[in-house]
């Protein structure tokens, strides 16, 4: 059984990662009191989570690559520390699976382009992972193609490192490293034809199983509250 409270979700840039992170916080405050932390900082220029300005943001890209790995390694040995993934109520998003994905396609997205094996990384994370918090949950939220590229034409991001003619192929590397990630705990989130409000009530649903009596308890007080 897991804590709902401890989460990664992963998925291609316009699956809706952040945006379900975002409803899941509100949801698990009014449900149980929880102030989750949101850490969606693993991706260039955006390893702060302060708030940064377009001319730092450019700062940050115009770093050379051999100055950018280490800072995404500093970025994820800290996530991943277990002081800070012992923490209760948080949500990653991306995480080793974005660095993963993206840093091989994408030279100077961050550090695992460095070794011969993309995934090689995202294993050794994993496996660090589980040895802090065994019982974490991640999720995989994706979307058809056809919807990342409308997406992608109706809100386009300045800083997004996807484009176009990778999307098939960053679906398809997604999938592969969630089904091969050693964290047991996972299932898969459809976003395609679902608002957010439907995509929340579908985590729900698909969540439930997993709680802790500790989360049905705490759910229990803060309604008597």
């Amino acid at each position: 059984m897991v804590s709902v409270m401890r989460l990664i979700l992963v998925g291609c840039e316009y699956s809706g990662t952040t945006t379900l992170a975002n409803a899941i916080s509100v949801c698990a405050e009014k449900s149980m009191g929880a102030n989750l932390t949101i850490h969606d900082h693993f991706k260039y220029p955006y390893l702060l989570h302060e708030e940064m300005t377009d001319a730092e943001a450019e700062q940050m890209l115009a770093l050379p690559s051999h100055i950018k790995a280490p800072m995404q390694f500093h970025m994820m040995s800290y996530h991943t520390m277990p002081a800070v993934l012992e923490k209760q109520d948080y949500i990653l998003v991306g995480l080793h699976i974005d660095e993963a994905v993206y840093a091989p396609l994408y030279k100077g997205c961050g550090m695992s382009w460095r070794v011969p094996d993309a995934g090689a990384i995202a294993r050794y994370t994993d496996t660090h992972i589980m040895t802090s918090v065994p019982d974490i949950l991640m999720v995989l939220v994706k979307a058809s193609p056809e919807v990342i590229a409308q997406r992608m034409k109706e809100n386009p991001r300045k800083y997004s490192p996807l484009l176009v003619k990778d999307i098939d192929f960053v679906l398809k590397r997604f999938r592969e490293e969630f089904e091969k990630s050693l964290l047991p705990n996972k299932f898969v989130l459809e976003t395609s034809s679902s608002t957010v409000r439907e995509t929340l009530a579908d985590f729900v649903r698909l969540v439930e199983p997993f709680l802790e009596e500790t989360d049905r308890l705490r759910m229990q007080l803060h309604k008597i509250k």
